[in-house]
Parts: structure tokens; C-alpha cells; sequence
């Protein structure tokens, strides 16, 4: 077996953190895939994989050959289909997280058209909330919200989200009308964290010259977009939301744009992947198609 093919079985196992699972997808035997790993960390003189009854997980050093592996086999596909047409070279699978709202709201439903111009790409679509580790997940790309440069990744702009203050009527029933940030501390926030124990929440606006915060006390606290929402339209709080996710529940009446004068920055929305000399030509195509897609649904 040549070094191509004991480089595509390392990123097999590595991706699906089992030999078992990566023998199956390789349609191999999992002794094959056991005696090519070995006889590669020996070459390397370096253990590349933590091996468990129950997973299997990069070391440090796997981590950094993974990146290089990536590299060297993408530009080995690239060679392989120079010389087809263009979207016959886009082909494999492309592993992409973002948030459930923005999967649900703006790419499945245009995702057939997508895979009808690129018919030899599988996509799989994470939607979990928690920030995945995109090297161990096997992830291509992911689109994160907000600020953070996130350690051995690769960060690019691709735009920014508006956020609304929206409350539900059931709240405003119970709790009155918000008519200025002064009137704040006798209102709650929902209370969104990414990990529980974290500093709470506050309440973000421009005052005409500086972002300004007040703090505010919260009923309940949430650590999903989804969850976040609900808790608003359930009449637990004000939410400053990006208004993209809240359209049908504006529309419908479930929620009640306030404080429509003091709104929050913008959420920077970013493209994050692993760090590469170049993109692979499947995660470009998909940055490509995406980027115009998301302008129309900000519109």
C-alpha cells in the first residue's frame, strides 16, 4: 500500500475517531487500517493517535500531521482532475457547521440547487450550539457568530447580522413597555451563555456616540439559540436577536420589536476552517455560493 493510501486511512480514522467506523467507510479490513497506522507512526517515529477501547483521538503531533495530510491530499485530488471540467473536479464530502437558524433559514432550502450544480459533493451539515473542535470533528469549514479568534484556525469576515430588542406580548402584559435603557433595571434579559457559570448578559446599545451596556437581572438562563428564542416568545425577557432569526415571529405577532432606537452592534458573522496554504476547491465553492445567499435573506 502506497503512502497516498496510509495517509487517506490516517484521515479516515481521524475524522471518525474509530478504526471500525473508518475500515467500513473505506470498505477495508480494520487489521488494514491498524497495521498501516502502526507501520505510519513508525516511518514518522511518532505517535499520532491516544487508542481506547471505547475512541480513538489525534495526539498533538497527530493534530499537526492531520493538517499537513489534509494539504497534501487535497492538492493530490486537484492534480488527479486538473484537466475535468469544473464541477466534475468538486466531488468528496464537505463537513460544515453553523447555527440551526442559519441551516434551517438560508441554506437547506436552496441546498438542492447546490448539490444539482456539484452532483458528486455529499454535504454533512452540523448544527450543534457548543463551538465543535473543528480538527477533531473533521469539520472543513463553520460559520462562526460574534468576535474570538479560536486557537489553530483560520478566521475571515464574511459579513455582519443587525440585532432587534424583541419582547414577547405576554411580557409586556406582566411586565409593561421598556420606553429607554434607563427603565431597564425594572425588566429582565434572557441570559444567553455559551457554557453555564459564565458572566451573565448585559443589555448593549448605542448611545449616538459609544456602545454602551446596562446590566440587568434574568429569570432564566440558556445556553442555545433555540432555547433563546422560545424563552422570549414565552414572556421570560428581552432578547437582542439577530433579526434574520425572528422574522416569522415579527410577522406572525409572537414577538414585539422595543427600544427600536437603541440597538446593539452588529454581529460580525465569520468564516472559520483550519488553518491551509490553500482552500480545498469543495469548501471554496461552497464560501462562494453561500456569501451571495446570505446578502438576499439579510435584504
Amino acid at each position: 500500500m502506497d503512502r497516498f493510501e496510509a495517509l487517506r486511512i490516517f484521515r479516515a480514522v481521524a475524522e471518525h475517531q474509530s478504526f471500525t467506523r473508518a475500515a467500513e467507510a473505506l470498505y477495508l479490513q480494520r487489521s488494514t487500517l491498524s497495521t498501516q497506522i502502526k507501520a505510519l507512526e513508525q516511518r514518522l517515529q511518532v505517535q499520532l493517535l491516544y487508542r481506547t477501547t471505547r475512541r480513538v483521538s489525534l495526539t498533538p503531533e497527530g493534530q499537526q500531521f492531520y493538517q499537513h495530510c489534509l494539504q497534501v491530499l487535497e492538492a493530490l485530488d486537484t492534480a488527479e482532475h486538473l484537466f475535468q471540467r469544473e464541477h466534475q473536479g468538486v466531488r468528496g464530502r464537505l463537513r460544515v457547521d453553523m447555527t440551526l437558524s442559519l441551516a434551517e433559514r438560508v441554506v437547506i432550502p436552496e441546498l438542492p440547487a447546490f448539490l444539482a450544480a456539484y452532483p458528486e459533493l455529499q454535504v454533512e451539515l452540523s448544527t450543534a450550539d457548543r463551538h465543535l473542535d473543528l480538527i477533531q470533528a473533521g469539520i472543513d469549514c463553520a460559520i462562526r457568530a460574534g468576535q474570538g479568534h479560536e486557537s489553530g484556525l483560520a478566521s475571515q469576515l464574511l459579513g455582519t447580522m443587525p440585532l432587534i430588542n424583541c419582547v414577547s406580548p405576554a411580557y409586556i402584559d406582566r411586565y409593561g413597555l421598556p420606553e429607554n435603557p434607563q427603565a431597564l433595571q425594572a425588566h429582565y434579559l434572557v441570559n444567553y451563555v455559551q457554557a453555564f457559570g459564565a458572566a451573565p448578559e448585559a443589555f448593549e446599545y448605542w448611545d449616538g456616540e459609544r456602545y454602551c451596556e446596562v446590566k440587568m437581572p434574568h429569570l432564566i438562563t440558556v445556553d442555545s439559540v433555540g432555547a433563546y428564542k422560545k424563552a422570549c416568545v414565552a414572556g421570560l425577557g428581552i432578547c437582542q436577536i439577530p433579526l434574520m432569526g425572528v422574522r416569522t415571529e415579527l410577522q406572525t405577532g409572537q414577538l414585539i420589536e422595543v427600544l427600536a432606537a437603541y440597538q446593539a452592534q452588529p454581529m460580525p458573522l465569520r468564516w472559520v476552517f483550519p488553518y491551509a496554504q490553500t482552500l480545498p476547491q469543495r469548501v471554496q465553492v461552497f464560501m462562494d455560493w453561500f456569501a451571495p445567499l446570505l446578502r438576499k435573506h439579510q435584504a
